[in-house]
C-alpha cells in the first residue's frame, strides 16, 4: 500500500478540497491524518491507489507516495528495535509505527506491525525489503 502525502497551504478548506476529490470518485479513505505547521498537509491511505493518484493529479494538488509494509514481530521486549535499528542501518525513514495487537487474529506470542518508510526511491525501497527478508522478517508490501 502507498501512503499518500498531500502537501497544501495551511488554511480553511484545503483538507476538503483534498477529500472531496477522492470521494467524487467513490473511493474509500482508510485512514487520513493531518500534519500542521506553516504548510498543511495530510496522509491519505485509501482503498484504490490508482484513482487516489488520479483524482489528486486531476485537482492539480502536489504530492508523494512512500510506501507502507505490515509485518508480525515475536511479542517480547527488544524486537521492535531490532526492526527499526535495521531499517535506519539501511537509511530507511520512519514515519509512522502502527502496532496492532487487540483483535487480530494471530498468536498470544506474535504482533502485527505497520511500518510508514520514505525511501530515496523504489529501488531504495527494494534493498530495504531484501534486507529485512534476509534478517528473516516476513512481510507483506500493501498494495
Amino acid at each position: 500500500m502507498q501512503a499518500f502525502i498531500v502537501e497544501a497551504t495551511n488554511r480553511p478548506g484545503e483538507l476538503a478540497k483534498q477529500t472531496e476529490a477522492i470521494a467524487s470518485r467513490g473511493i474509500n479513505i482508510l485512514c487520513c491524518s493531518l500534519g500542521i505547521g506553516d504548510r498543511g498537509g495530510s496522509a491519505i491511505l485509501a482503498s484504490d491507489e490508482a484513482s487516489v493518484r488520479s483524482a489528486l493529479t486531476g485537482g492539480q494538488m502536489a504530492f508523494r507516495e512512500i510506501p507502507v509494509l505490515t509485518l508480525r514481530l515475536a511479542d517480547r521486549p527488544g524486537e521492535l528495535i531490532k526492526l527499526l535499528s535495521l531499517v535506519a542501518e539501511e537509511r530507511g525513514n520512519v514515519i509512522a509505527v502502527e502496532h496492532h495487537r487487540e483483535g487480530m487474529d494471530i498468536p498470544v506470542s506474535a504482533t502485527e506491525v505497520e511500518l510508514t518508510l520514505v525511501t530515496r526511491d523504489e529501488e531504495h525501497c527494494r534493498q530495504l525489503l531484501a534486507a529485512m527478508a534476509e534478517h528473516g522478517y516476513t512481510l507483506q508490501r500493501l498494495g
